[in-house]
């Protein structure tokens, strides 16, 4: 299961979220999530995360505006996005 950490800075967020939805390339994408949590590390607290199989996505939807009760709606749309790039 993973731990979590929440902060809340609803425009770093909003900013983070667009430059990732711009991304094509998933290496992009992981090192800037990278870049971030370890800049927003000294900010955060920990978190219990059920370990239900959802963890990952639980874990990555508390740091949204979705809550952790967003996870199945975050794994939607990783999932559609997966696809959509595989059809391209």
């Amino acid at each position: 299961m993973y731990t979590s950490c929440t902060y809340s800075d609803s425009q770093e967020v909003l900013r983070l979220r667009l430059l990732i939805a711009r991304l094509t390339c998933i290496d992009e994408a992981e090192a800037i999530l990278i870049a971030h949590a370890n800049a927003m590390a000294p900010h955060l607290r920990h978190e219990w995360i059920a370990g239900d199989g959802n963890c990952l996505y639980r874990s990555v939807s508390l740091q949204t505006h979705f809550g952790e009760e967003g996870h199945l709606t975050l794994r939607q749309i990783s999932s559609l996005r997966a696809r959509l790039q595989d059809l391209s």
